[in-house]
């Protein structure tokens, strides 16, 4: 029987780690999130951005809409 491999959740980003990825001021993250452009989970009060959407703004872009919206 093959065994089942339990699913490593997504790694999480702060919205200041994400700062230091991109080399913008946290702030200027908050507004990428209040325009729509970052997509975020919220866990409590912080915002959370996964792995999955900082990999799609360093492809493609802050302004790229991705995927969804093709």
């Amino acid at each position: 029987m093959k065994e089942m491999k339990e699913k490593e959740p997504a790694r999480l980003f702060t919205v200041k780690e994400a700062g230091v990825i991109f080399k913008a001021r946290p702030g200027t993250v908050r507004k990428w999130i209040r325009a729509g452009k970052v997509k975020t989970i919220k866990v409590g009060r912080p915002y959370l951005i996964p792995c999955s959407e900082i990999d799609r703004i360093a492809r493609f872009g802050i302004d790229w809409p991705g995927p969804a919206c093709q």
